[in-house]
Order: C-alpha cells, then structure tokens, then sequence
C-alpha cells in the first residue's frame, strides 16, 4: 500500500491522464480501464477486504479538508443560472424548472438538469418539447463540461440510474477536481449507503451536515442508517437499489444510449432509464429506434401514450408507412391526431422552411413536429410562449 502522499500524487496523475481526453464525444470519454470497480459491490457489511475503499474516501476528503464550502464556484465561470443552481442543490424540481428562462440548447448540465427536473416531477413524457427547441450536447454528454463543472450533476443522476461504477468515478472526480459541495457529498453518502459502506457513508454525511441547508437531511439519513432504514431518509435510496446495473461493461466504454439501455437490461422497469432513452432518441431524431423502445418496453402497455409519443408515432407513420406500429397506434390521443393534421396541413401549404417556422413556433412550438423538422432553425434565447398546440 502506497503511503497517503503517494497515493495522493497517483490519484492525481490518473486524473491528469483522462482530463486530456474530456473533450471527446460522449461517454467514451470518461470510461476506461482505470476504473476503480469492474461491477457493482452487493449491499452488505463492510469487511476488511474493502479497506481499499475507505482509504479512498478518507483520502479525498482529507485532501479536501483545507477548502471552504463553495470553493469549487470561485474560480470556474457559473454553468448554470443561480436560481437553477441553488434549486438543484436542494433538489428541489418544480423550483428548478421555475428558475430557468433560456432555451437549454447548448449547456450540457443545464440539459441534463432540465431532464432530471421533469422525469422527477412527472413531466418529461408530456413537456420535454416545451422547452427543448433545438439539438445540442447528448443528454449525459461529457464533451461541453467547462473545467469539470458539473460532474457532480452527471454523477448524481448515474446513481438514481443504477450505474454505481460510473457514479463513483465521476463523484470521486469531481470532489478532486470541482472541490467538495453538497452535491457531490450527497451523491457519496448515498452511493456508499447502497454498496454497504455505512461507515463511509457516515464520513460524507458528517461533511454535508456543515451546510446548513443539508444538515436536517445529513443527520436524519445518519439515524435512519443506525436504524437499518435508510430509504426510510430517503426514498431515492429503495430506487437506486431497484435499479443497480448486474452487468457492468464500463471498461469497454458506453454512449449515452448504451448506458441507458444497459440499465433496462438489468431492470427493465427503471422508469428513469426508459424515459431518458425515448427523451435521448427524440432529441436526436431517432424514430425507427423510438418506435422499437415503446413497442418493447413494459412500461408502454396500457392506456393513452403520452404526447410526445404519440407525436412521434404519428410522424413515423407518415415518413415509414410500410412499418407496422401494432397495438401502439390506436392508442394516440384523438386530440394528438387532430393536432397532427393541423400540421400537415399547414406544411402542405408552406413554400420553405424558413418562411413557415414563425407560424410553426406559433402554432406547434411545444411539439415534437416542430423540433424535427425546425430544431436545426431554432436559435437559442429566452423561452418564449408559444400556443399550447
């Protein structure tokens, strides 16, 4: 065992090694051999055998132990809006999706961060499109992140996947990189809790009840871990177990939709993971791939598609006619329908593209309909409002 200078200077060189190929596209970039686990360790008492892991946690927090709470924002340019930032600091979602005012087209975490806020709040099925008008970065996309700022958001909702290797290795990244914030401490208190570090966990906890904001959250998840009820603290811990990947292949390296369809491998009803790959597959205007999800997909059996869905079956029903959508079709709201032939109708009188898209964004501007065939169009700004279609 190296002594802790040693190791230190190591867990560094590691880092410089894969600081230099951040800006490569998707998750590739971020995976490799040098992760520190192969699979996910089943939830259990910790034993001498997972020293190593202690060592590690102990160690960066020790590094950390000079920095102030909020160090990580002094030097780095805010990625975010501050009333995003501080929503989601809290994890408070309808805040979040109160807070923001631009068009999330280019800002990697504040993508990913407006994604979160609506599977969490029920809305992501319904409202993507309401606010996502144009491609940009991937949903769990690495290669926009600006001096590592926003890992720990990356890391955070890796968990709730249930892809424990990859959250452990970009919050152990960003606490060395980004410097210690309640985040990525509450992504380590509870990645430790669902391996079974309990007394781990209770490091990061420790840490976090420094925050005045976290601290009734630190001492309560303290109390229910000596009581063997932790998810009784905090529910997201019962769905990150639900949902632990048993087939991990990050060494090889995933792209966004191969992480996602690695976590439905595992659990086919991770609600999260099936909703971020259709959400993923719209954005990159994947229809074939999007009807193949929902055909599939357990959780798209019974009654009404939502209206994303259906927008998208009804478009691939007219760009593919000789693919059989099943059962799917008759289940797309009448109302969808309506709004569909709308407007194909004013797309059968538009000369352009250019000339139609101020009546499109007026008209169908919360749709899918218009991001696939005016995203490209779209410029990025301030959210306006158009008519709810």
């Amino acid at each position: 065992m190296l002594p802790p200078v040693e190791r230190r200077a190591a867990m560094r060189r590691h880092h410089i090694r894969w600081r230099g190929k951040g800006k490569a596209p998707g998750w590739l970039a971020t995976t490799g051999s040098g992760h520190r686990s192969t699979a996910p360790s089943p939830p259990g008492p910790c034993c001498a055998s997972r020293r190593p892991v202690w060592i590690i946690a102990v160690c960066a927090l020790l590094a950390a132990g000079a920095w102030c709470p909020g160090r990580a924002s002094d030097p780095l340019k805010p990625t975010l809006p501050l009333p995003v930032q501080r929503a989601l600091e809290v994890e408070d979602w309808p805040a979040l999706l109160n807070g923001v005012n631009t068009d999330p087209l280019t800002n990697s975490i504040l993508r990913l961060a407006m994604a979160r806020a609506l599977f969490e709040t029920g809305r992501l099925p319904e409202e993507q499109f309401s606010w996502f008008h144009g491609p940009g970065p991937e949903l769990l996309s690495t290669s926009d992140l600006k001096e590592y700022a926003g890992l720990a958001v990356i890391a955070e909702t890796l968990l709730q996947l249930g892809q424990l290797n990859a959250a452990e290795r970009l919050a152990f990244d960003a606490l060395e990189l980004e410097g210690e914030g309640p985040a990525v401490l509450r992504t380590l208190a509870r990645l430790h809790v669902v391996k079974g570090f309990t007394n781990a966990a209770a490091i990061f906890l420790n840490r976090l009840q420094t925050y005045p904001e976290h601290s009734d959250w630190a001492v309560g998840l303290r109390a229910a871990i000596d009581t063997n009820a932790p998810a009784a603290a905090d529910p997201t811990i019962s769905r990150i177990r639900a949902n632990v990947v048993t087939r991990d292949r990050i060494a090889a390296g995933l792209t966004t939709e191969r992480l996602l369809k690695q976590a439905l491998e595992s659990n086919p009803e991770n609600r999260m993971a099936f909703q971020f790959l259709v959400a993923h597959q719209l954005l990159t205007r994947q229809l074939l791939q999007t009807r193949q999800t929902l055909a599939s997909s357990p959780q798209t059996r019974e009654g009404p598609l939502p209206r994303h869905y259906a927008e998208a079956l009804l478009l691939h029903r007219q760009l593919y006619p000789g693919i059989d959508l099943g059962a799917l079709l008759s289940r797309v709201p009448p109302a969808v329908v309506a709004d569909f032939q709308a407007f194909q109708e004013m797309m059968g009188h538009a000369k352009g593209g250019e000339q139609v898209q101020p009546q499109a964004w007026r008209d169908f501007g919360n749709t899918y309909w218009y991001y696939h065939f005016f995203g490209p169009l779209h410029s990025p700004g301030r959210l306006p409002s158009p008519a709810s279609p």
